[in-house]
């Protein structure tokens, strides 16, 4: 049997509150990382969640049955549905850092300017984004004639030595009006 087949029987078996269980314990342990526990190694969020689904399972067992029976004499069946609420709890953990973590990125992440394809292949792949950026901080507020003489300027100092005029002219055309449409 593999691991899905385990989980899928276990969870048609235990019900959808024991994914709920799983989901709290995910979640208590993402805000424990982010607190109270920032400065704990992280083979402790390897063990964290299993302890916590172990510990939260057996509470809703004991609730349940009005019993301390998932501490005794069912202590067996507790350790298995604490340990199957660890494993959800801990892909649901992981799953919440790496989208942490896109989302921190994305937030850091420079500007991107929709004048910067335009450029590619004409401008060293490492000036693209600041030439991008100039072009279009710079034509804010340009007549037609200063916006064209401030595009030409700027590529002019900006492209590759290999770039023709006749590509330069065609490049600061489309740009040029490519930033009119836009800005």
């Amino acid at each position: 049997m593999s691991a899905i087949q385990s989980l899928s029987a276990f969870f048609a078996e235990q019900g959808w509150q024991t994914l709920l269980i799983a989901v709290g314990v995910a979640l208590v342990t993402f805000i424990l990382e982010k607190t109270v526990l920032k400065k704990v190694p992280e083979k402790v969020f390897t063990f964290l969640p299993f302890a916590l689904g172990i510990v939260a399972f057996a509470v809703y067992r004991a609730l349940l049955l009005l019993s301390p029976a998932p501490f005794t004499t069912e202590l067996a069946v507790t350790l298995e549905g604490g340990f199957t609420c660890g494993c959800v709890a801990i892909l649901l953990h992981v799953a919440c850092v790496q989208l942490a973590r896109k989302v921190g990125e994305r937030g850091k992440a420079d500007a991107v300017y929709p004048v910067a394809p335009l450029l590619e292949g004409y401008v060293a792949e490492e000036d693209v984004a600041k030439t991008a950026k100039t072009l279009t901080e710079g034509s804010c507020g340009l007549t037609e004639e200063g916006l064209h003489a401030f595009v030409r300027e700027t590529l002019s100092a900006a492209v590759l030595p290999e770039t023709t005029e006749a590509e330069l002219l065609a490049l600061c055309a489309l740009v040029a009006a490519f930033l009119s449409e836009v800005g």
